[in-house]
């Protein structure tokens, strides 16, 4: 994108507030943003509103490492930033009506699974620090690993979740307008 798609402004706000506000709302234990120090959004927000979980110095895991580095006693339900149109109640009570909750739960999507829109179950942690310490970095590769072991539900996703993810300057210009998976 060539900006923090963080601050990219989303119906009057940063994404990065919007997805904070969305998953506030559903009440969880425990809300954990995972970013670089160097963005200062820990800055920006109210020091009781999450925890914060930051690359080591020196590194960039990206998305795995912060997943993995949560202290993930509960299923922890990730959200990525630049789903603007994603709607994590979805997820969350399909992860609830399933019928075992101690597994996670994935969606599949056209462009594959979807780690960045998924529960993660306490199970799937053994997986995760695996990858990371070998530094294997991409989560697609971890999902698959953990439905294999029967930790993870894999489900086609449903046509309205909106997972289209803002990666291109293109992609974001077609949500403002209200292209497809844009804003209404």
């Amino acid at each position: 994108m060539g900006v923090d798609k963080a601050r990219l402004p989303w119906e009057g706000q940063p994404l990065w507030r919007r997805q904070l506000a969305r998953l506030e709302v559903l009440g969880p234990a425990r809300l954990w943003v995972g970013c670089r120090v160097e963005q200062g959004l820990h800055e920006e927000a109210p020091a009781a509103a999450c925890e914060w979980v930051f690359d080591p110095p020196g590194s960039d895991t990206g998305p795995l490492g912060a997943i993995a580095r949560t202290q993930m006693d509960l299923p922890l339900l990730v959200l990525a930033v630049d789903m603007p149109r994603f709607e994590p109640a979805v997820l969350l009570a399909e992860w609830r009506a399933q019928a075992d909750p101690a597994r996670g739960l994935c969606w599949q999507s056209a462009q594959g699974l979807e780690p960045l829109a998924a529960v993660y179950a306490p199970a799937m942690r053994p997986f995760l620090e695996s990858a990371l310490a070998a530094g294997r970095l991409g989560l697609q590769r971890v999902l698959r690993e953990c439905a294999e072991a029967d930790l993870l539900v894999v489900r086609p996703a449903p046509a309205e979740a909106g997972l289209d993810n803002l990666n291109t300057p293109e992609e974001w210009a077609r949500q403002q307008k209200g292209g497809p998976g844009g804003p209404p």
